[in-house]
């Protein structure tokens, strides 16, 4: 996820820096990006992992989700099972008993990503991939803020450094450091 969402930020972030210096040659605008523009690209960047990466963690809830409830299943039945056994005679629970020496011995049939793969589509079609995405995208908005923050940051902090007012140096490690701690 982080590589998809780092990958279309910096694409992004490219597009749109070539875009603030080509209008800052023209005189429209001091060259740069503005705090506006930072959290729009943050924001579109997330939009983007998120429709690219939640069929994946839909098949992983599917899958981590069924496996615990077969778990209670199991141990429903076990159970059930056992209250049969103190109440019948000896004869039945004898039977019963090997009922549930069998029923121990059983573990969750395993289910693969192709199984959870038909399940979904079968349930739902292809939007069943896309499960959550509101409440998904509305999570982007964190991120997308401390990318504004730390690019502002960055911004004024390369403008403090060099006396210049939007210098094309860059920053060291050690004056981002203290960066991170604000984004």
């Amino acid at each position: 996820m982080q590589g998809i969402y780092y990958y279309f930020y910096q694409l992004l972030k490219n597009k749109v820096e070539d875009v603030a210096a080509a209008r800052g040659k023209k005189g429209l605008g001091d060259g740069t990006v503005g705090m506006f523009s930072w959290l729009v690209i943050a924001a579109v960047a997330g939009s983007i992992n998120v429709l690219l990466t939640i069929p994946i963690w839909v098949l992983v809830t599917r899958m981590q989700t069924h496996t615990q409830a077969e778990r209670k299943v199991i141990e429903s039945k076990r159970e059930l099972l056992l209250k049969e056994i103190s109440r019948a005679n000896s004869m039945d629970a004898h039977i019963l008993k090997d009922r549930l020496a069998k029923l121990d011995s059983e573990k969750p049939r395993p289910y693969g990503t192709l199984q959870a793969i038909r399940e979904v589509y079968r349930e739902s079609g292809i939007s069943g991939f896309w499960k959550g995405l509101i409440p998904t995208l509305i999570m982007v908005c964190n991120p997308s803020i401390q990318f504004m923050i730390y690019e502002t940051l960055s911004k004024r902090l390369k403008s403090k450094r060099s006396g210049k007012r939007f210098p094309k140096k860059n920053i060291t490690a050690m004056e981002y450091f203290p960066l991170n701690r604000y984004s």
